[in-house]
């Protein structure tokens, strides 16, 4: 999914000078298998599946190729001329120095790793977070699982400032939604929340480069969630959904944008700014 943010993102032209930082995937150890046995006991085998197949090639290649996206990121950085950098802890002094010696107005941030304070000062303009969900309900993990499971009757994005090292707290820049349809699975949110979430962030360096400022609105009442156990599941099940449907590869192939609401001629998404 992180690919397929930045493929999109890129497809809008923002305007600037772009270095992506890459996490390096980590070796399975005591506590890796510690995790994914506590995650197993308390979610099943169907969940731990669906999270490995949204996270590995072969969901890249069933789901997005051929479907007009360029998602490896060597032939991103060949078509776009950017940079990479490798890193295995985001907050490390060496991971500092290098994004230090690009001295960057903004960082936008697709990560599961907690920002720390020292990165979180470094760029002139802020630190971004692109959340896959509409904050402040959708606080934490499971975002496009949780809508689901209590028959919310929109998902989107948020673009949201990290402004300390709490989790999916800071004041909201923009944020941008659209209606869950009953055939919706849990990958179509994932898919179409990222849309929004790199035409969001786009807007967003647009924005900081022309009008030089940015508004916002705090968040107020966030509630805060942790994965979903077997009950909650059961549940979205019970209403319908699924993890996944084979028709879920028409959202890309079809650009079918009908179901959105349109609310603004430069996105031509429905979102919402906060000022």
């Amino acid at each position: 999914m992180d690919l397929f943010v930045l493929s999109l993102f890129l497809k809008e032209s923002p305007p600037g000078k772009l270095m992506v930082g890459v996490q390096r995937g980590k070796s399975l150890n005591g506590n890796k298998f510690s995790k994914i046995w506590r995650i197993l006991k308390s979610n099943g085998w169907c969940f731990v599946g669906f999270n490995i197949f949204l996270n590995i090639g072969l969901m890249r290649k069933l789901i997005f190729e051929k479907a007009g996206d360029c998602l490896r990121l060597k032939d991103l950085a060949y078509k776009y001329k950017f940079k990479k950098f490798y890193f295995a802890r985001v907050n490390d002094e060496s991971t500092l120095a290098t994004i230090r010696e690009f001295n960057p107005d903004v960082i936008l941030n697709h990560m599961p790793q907690r920002l720390r304070d020292p990165l979180i000062r470094l760029p002139r303009k802020g630190v971004f977070n692109i959340h896959p969900g509409l904050l402040p309900k959708y606080q934490g993990m499971g975002s496009c699982l949780w809508p689901l499971i209590d028959g919310a009757s929109h998902h989107g994005a948020t673009l949201h400032l990290i402004d300390s090292e709490e989790i999916d707290v800071g004041p909201i820049i923009y944020s941008g939604r659209f209606p869950i349809q009953a055939s919706d699975s849990v990958l179509a949110l994932h898919i179409k929340s990222r849309m929004i979430a790199a035409l969001l962030a786009c807007r967003l360096i647009k924005e900081i480069y022309q009008a030089g400022y940015l508004k916002y609105k705090i968040q107020l009442d966030g509630n805060y969630h942790k994965l979903p156990g077997r009950k909650d599941l059961k549940m979205m099940f019970d209403k319908g959904h699924s993890y996944f449907y084979l028709k879920d590869r028409r959202i890309l192939n079809e650009n079918n944008i009908i179901e959105f609401q349109y609310c603004d001629n430069d996105t031509k998404w429905e979102w919402k700014s906060f000022y």
